[in-house]
């Protein structure tokens, strides 16, 4: 798997960086274990008032899951791409945006989701 290498990529090649991210592929909330997808189709499937794309830093799948931060997330229907190499955080901070959105760990105080209205 090329994955590293491609991590690394978006963090030293800042002329590519818009193209080596169109090649990462995660895990996400919104898929089985071991499914990946890439940013591209993360932006596609946002839902349409949804701003930011939305990851969480893991030692694995099941730590991702069972976050107090994922509730928030998982209640609202929004995806969260799940991060488990150490480069993973490095890697998503130096990129910032994708498409026009930011990219923003569940984790940050940035990272605030819209109460829904009844």
């Amino acid at each position: 798997e090329f994955g590293g290498f491609i991590k690394e990529g978006v963090c030293t090649d800042y002329q590519n960086r818009s193209r080596i991210a169109n090649l990462l592929r995660f895990e996400s909330s919104k898929l089985g274990e071991k499914q990946k997808k890439s940013l591209e189709e993360y932006v596609q499937e946002m839902q349409s008032e949804q701003q930011e794309i939305y990851y969480l830093i893991a030692p694995n799948r099941t730590a991702a899951m069972e976050s107090p931060y994922m509730e928030a997330f998982l209640d609202s229907d929004i995806e969260v791409l799940l991060c488990y190499a150490q480069i993973d955080e490095f890697c998503m901070k130096n990129l910032g945006q994708f498409k026009s959105k930011n990219i923003v760990g569940i984790e940050s105080s940035t990272a605030v989701l819209k109460e829904n209205k009844d």
